[in-house]
């Protein structure tokens, strides 16, 4: 006579706080549902490193760096692709899986959080700085007057469409797709413009050869 499998408990006890529920795994949903996550998932790589970090230390320091690239494109690949996995399978945000852990832990990753997001001010500032210098609006105003300007534009723009909009995510959706377009078809124009393609060879050795601090390192850029 063969027994039967005990029963499985309704919960599974993870961490320090209330146990989790099983529950069955959320339905496959088709490639197109998935396109609208995808590009706000997608933009998240169209951050400051890429846009002033990358190309301020390319223009003082050469290929010097560029092997960074890709430990640090796989280490952020590996956080994203492990934090997504905790996501679908618990239903839970990273935020309680650093609860469970420690509640210390969590604490310190929310300060860590206020403290980054205290830079939004600097984000929009660099973003600013480039549309007064593509654009030369408002005419007749100094450099930092115009950035100033473009910067507050900026912040009532975006805080506007989040505390107005009836779907916030639809439009950081929106707003995402065009980043994605914009910057990955500017990335393409520029990479294929006879003054860079030429320097095709160069990039690639340097994307697999490793170089210490070049020798004339700015201590100011240790910050």
């Amino acid at each position: 006579m063969s027994r039967s499998a005990p029963p499985q408990e309704d919960t599974v006890r993870l961490g320090t706080i209330e146990p989790l529920r099983r529950a069955d795994l959320p339905r496959v949903v088709g490639p197109l549902a998935l396109l609208g996550p995808g590009v706000v998932l997608a933009s998240f790589g169209f951050g400051s490193g890429e846009l002033i970090w990358w190309p301020y230390l390319t223009a003082k320091y050469g290929l010097a760096l560029v092997w960074l690239m890709i430990p640090a494109g796989l280490m952020q690949w590996w956080i994203n692709y492990e934090l997504a996995r905790y996501v679908v399978l618990t239903g839970e945000s990273p935020w309680a899986a650093y609860t469970r852990i420690s509640r210390v832990f969590s604490l310190l990753y929310w300060a860590f959080a206020i403290v980054t997001l205290a830079w939004w001010g600097g984000y929009a500032s660099a973003g600013a700085t480039a549309i007064a210098a593509l654009t030369g609006l408002p005419p007749g105003w100094s450099a930092r007057d115009q950035t100033i300007f473009w910067t507050l534009i900026s912040i009532v723009l975006s805080y506007a469409a989040l505390l107005l909009s009836r779907t916030v995510h639809r439009i950081v959706e929106l707003f995402m797709s065009a980043c994605i377009v914009i910057g990955a078809g500017g990335v393409i124009v520029v990479a294929f413009h006879p003054a860079v393609s030429g320097h095709w060879p160069e990039f690639v050795r340097g994307l697999f050869t490793y170089n210490p601090l070049p020798p004339n390192w700015d201590p100011a850029d240790n910050s």
